[in-house]
Order: structure tokens, then C-alpha cells, then sequence
């Protein structure tokens, strides 16, 4: 239906390895289910806390340098994207996954905070103001994603951003809401946690292995190439047949021409 072809055994292996992964992580990912309702001021305690203030400092430091290569480097991105389009460079296809991951984490942190906000009883101009405050994190987010579908194959492109968004809602949720503490008590689920991690790098890393298919100018130029061989056998065998000129245009924009003339029979056909 996309157009989109599926190599079945580097495909098979990394989608196995991001599900093994995430299963991992959506299981053993400690949620504190014992206090519900949270205020205004524990959210702002929440906020402002010291773990969390550095791990947001430490997503904005990688989102930041992410955007300006992004930025800076759009034409070549496009034109690497373009130029191997079922085997894309892995980490320019993580940078578009890692920003929507990193806006679609504060958005759910955001959309929870004002779900909390309202079951507290929070005067209904604060929850506005949160949800307005989620808003910019959510459009960015959105337009992440289109970008990376727009460059990427969905085939590609989709497992290894909703991975992204998985760890980073597990990640920062429990930062925010202070979760984490839990893996003081079960730390063998802390260990599977990072195994589950460990498993979804692999299989992004796994998508590496994807053969790289011909462009629609590679093609074209090996079908011509193909089409003058078969023009040269079939004039050593026939003499006095003609054969045309052609011209193959390679995918990085180099031309070669290659002529064939005239032959007279008892002579060899001559190559220009």
C-alpha cells in the first residue's frame, strides 16, 4: 500500500528485539500507584526537584544540538534520506525519533499533570494554564514525527520513534513523579528495565543491516547499461546492424555516453 519494501530478515530481527524491549520496559517500569491525587504545590515540588531539573537539563542538551544539525544540515539530510531510501543513515533517521520521543514525553508528563491538577480540585485557570503550556510541546511533537515519516520509511521509522517515546515516557515519568524510588525495594527490576533498554538499542541498531535498493536513477542507468551489452552481443552475431547512442546518468549526477555505429559485415563493431 505505501510502496514500502519489506526485507524479512533484518526486519524481523530488530522488530523482535524493540518488542522484546519494550515489553521489558512497559513491565518492569515502576509505577507508585499509591497516592493518586496530587495538588498544586506538590506538583510544583515535583517540578522543581533536583533529579528531575538535571535529567530535563541533560534531554535539553541533546534535543538542542539535534534541532540545529537538523537546522543546518536539511539539504543533505533530505538528500542522504533520498539517495538510499531502504537504508537510510541510522543516526540522521534517530534524530528526527529522538525529538519526537523527547516533545512527546513532556506532553504526556503535561497531560497527566493537568489530570492530576483537576482530581485535586486545582481552580480550573491553573489546569488552563498547564494544558496551554502542553500545547507547543504537542505540535512540536507532531511535527517530528510528520518530518521522519515524510524522509523515512514507515517500516523504519515507526518502531524506532514509538521506542523513543516509550523510554522517555517511562524515563522522565518516573523522574517527574518521583517513581523511581521503588527500584530501591525490587532492584532486579531495575536490572530488566535496563536489559529491556539494551534490547530496543540493539534492534534500532539492527536496521543498519538493511540492503540498500537501487534509486529510480541507478535503475535507469543500469537498465541502459544492460540494454547497450545486449546491443553489442547481438552485433558481433549480426554485422551491418546499427545500433544507437545512449546515455546513462548515474544517481550522483555523472553522465557516461556510449556510442555504437555502423558495422559492415567481416568487421568488428567499434565502440566511441
Amino acid at each position: 500500500f505505501l510502496g514500502e519494501r519489506l526485507q524479512p530478515i533484518p526486519d524481523t530481527i530488530a522488530g523482535s528485539f524493540i518488542l522484546a524491549g519494550t515489553v521489558l520496559t512497559t513491565a518492569f517500569g515502576e509505577r507508585d500507584e499509591g497516592e493518586v491525587d496530587i495538588d498544586l504545590e506538590q506538583m510544583t515540588e515535583r517540578l522543581t526537584n533536583r533529579v528531575f531539573v538535571i535529567a530535563l537539563g541533560c534531554l535539553f542538551s541533546g534535543m538542542l544540538p539535534s534541532f540545529l544539525y537538523m537546522r543546518l544540515r536539511k539539504e543533505a539530510i533530505k538528500k542522504a534520506a533520498v539517495a538510499r531510501p531502504s537504508s537510510p543513515p541510522l543516526m540522521q533517521l534517530l534524530l528526527p525519533a529522538f525529538m519526537y520521543g523527547g516533545f512527546g514525553c513532556l506532553t504526556n508528563i503535561g497531560l497527566k499533570a493537568v489530570s492530576e491538577l483537576t482530581a485535586a480540585g486545582a481552580p480550573v485557570l491553573v489546569c488552563g494554564a498547564v494544558g496551554v503550556g502542553v500545547l507547543p510541546g504537542a505540535c512540536l511533537q507532531l511535527n517530528f514525527l510528520n518530518r521522519g515519516l515524510r524522509l523515512y520509511p514507515q517500516v523504519i521509522f515507526f518502531p524506532v520513534s514509538s521506542a523513543m517515546l516509550l523510554v522517555a515516557n517511562t524515563v522522565y515519568g518516573a523522574l517527574f513523579y518521583q517513581e523511581y524510588t521503588t527500584f530501591i525495594e525490587s532492584p532486579m527490576h531495575l536490572v530488566y528495565f535496563v536489559c529491556g533498554i539494551a534490547l530496543i538499542a540493539v534492534g534500532i541498531a539492527v536496521f543498519q543491516l538493511r540492503k540498500h535498493d537501487l534509486t529510480l536513477e541507478d535503475g535507469a542507468a543500469t537498465a541502459e547499461v544492460d540494454a547497450l551489452k545486449l546491443g553489442v552481443r547481438s552485433c558481433a552475431l549480426e554485422p551491418g546492424r546499427y545500433v544507437g547512442s545512449s546515455t546513462a546518468k548515474r544517481a550522483d549526477g555523472q553522465g557516461s555516453t556510449t556510442s555504437l555505429h555502423m558495422t559492415a559485415p567481416g568487421e568488428a563493431p567499434s565502440s566511441e
